[in-house]
Order: C-alpha cells, then sequence, then structure tokens
C-alpha cells in the first residue's frame, strides 16, 4: 500500500493548486448553476461505480482522450477498458467541488475505498483522489483523474455525511510564519525544489524530487 509522502505528487500539488487559485478568481454568482450540475454529474459517476461496478462507471464519464494515473499517466478509455468485466468495486464520495468562471472546467475531491470484492464488506485499500472534468455538449465528463492510497483514515464513507463544499482557497506563509511543523517542512521543501529548478533546470529537479512512480 501506498503512503503519502511530502514530495510524492509534486507536479501533481502544482497543477491543482493553479487551478484552485484560478476558479477562485471567478464570481460565485456565475458559477452556481454549474457547480450543482457538476456535483450531481459527480454522485451520478459515484453510484454507477458502487453499484455497477467501476469498469462500466469510467467508461461512461471519462472523456474520450481523459487520463488517469496508475500510478503512471496513461488513457483512462484503454484502462478501464482492461478491467471492465472484473469483480471489483470502487465507492467514493465528493467532498471539495468548484468549476471556472466560463463553467466549461471543474474539479472534484473526496475520500474513495476500494473492494476487490464487488459485494465484500470491508474495504481493501484507502485513498482520496482529485478529478478535473470538462463540459462539452452539455454533458460534464472527466478528463484527468489522480489517486493516492493511504492508511485506513478513521472513519467509513457509509458512515459519514458529506455535503460538497468549495475548498478554503490558498493561505499564503512565508518561511517562519507557519504554526504547523507539517506546513514549514513541506514549505521548505517547496523552496529547495524551486532553487534546484533554477540552479540545474526544471527536469533535473523534478528527476531528484519525484516519486519513482
Amino acid at each position: 500500500m501506498m503512503t503519502i509522502a511530502m514530495n510524492k505528487y509534486h507536479s501533481t500539488a502544482f497543477l491543482v493548486f493553479s487551478m484552485l487559485f484560478l476558479l477562485n478568481c471567478s464570481p460565485q454568482s456565475e458559477k452556481s448553476t454549474a457547480l450543482k450540475e457538476l456535483i450531481s454529474a459527480e454522485r451520478a459517476f459515484a453510484q454507477l461505480s458502487a453499484g455497477t461496478g467501476m469498469g462500466t462507471a469510467f467508461l461512461t464519464y471519462l472523456a474520450d482522450d481523459a487520463i488517469v494515473f496508475n500510478p503512471r499517466p496513461v488513457k483512462g478509455k484503454s484502462r478501464y477498458l482492461s478491467v471492465q468485466d472484473l469483480p471489483r468495486r470502487l465507492i467514493w464520495e465528493p467532498y471539495w467541488a468548484d468549476v471556472s468562471i466560463s463553467g466549461e472546467l471543474g474539479f472534484t475531491s473526496g475520500p474513495w475505498e476500494f473492494r476487490q470484492q464487488r459485494q465484500g464488506d470491508s474495504a481493501d485499500t484507502y485513498g482520496h483522489y482529485v478529478s478535473v472534468w470538462k463540459k462539452a455538449d452539455d454533458n460534464w465528463r472527466v478528463i484527468l483523474d489522480i489517486g493516492i492510497s493511504h492508511d485506513f483514515p478513521g472513519f467509513l464513507l457509509e458512515d459519514s455525511v458529506s455535503e460538497v463544499k468549495k475548498p478554503d482557497y490558498l493561505t499564503v506563509y512565508h518561511i517562519g510564519e507557519a504554526k504547523n511543523i507539517a506546513v514549514t517542512r513541506f514549505m521548505l521543501l517547496e523552496q529547495v525544489f524551486s532553487l534546484t529548478a533554477q540552479d540545474s533546470g526544471i527536469n533535473a529537479a523534478y528527476r531528484k524530487y519525484s516519486a519513482p512512480e
């Protein structure tokens, strides 16, 4: 089972946080309808996976050119065609979501549980995901799906009550201001990564600090 490492998804975090910043620049009134549609699509996606199977669900909601991480980036539909008939069950719940000002791009994020057997009572793996969605022809489809696995988080999805929320957007700290040790360590690592990129180039920085997978 994978564990969350500070430098594990550095490039993914940069992509997601950049997107969050852009999303936060848009007026709420222009996004409300699109956000509700996105949440509805995400929940329908999750229900299809829980009830029918993950293969069918992903083939239904992935865009034709979607990329998923497994753990390396692969073509999404090709990936799920290979597991369509396996008795596996992936359940998840969106906890956070937002959309762009145009109402054509958005993201959802939350916890997931995986069961090797569709009717299994207990999860084999736990994790969190981020999905990036794009609206085309009045339908929301996933264009990028990223997930990490981790130990049991202390709650079960069926026992949790989720109201999908817009995230609290970035709080900017300066080195030394953060009271949380983990935040301080992450900021220092980010600074070292940036300096490595300046001195040796961005490719060298990613080779040094990216996870093997």
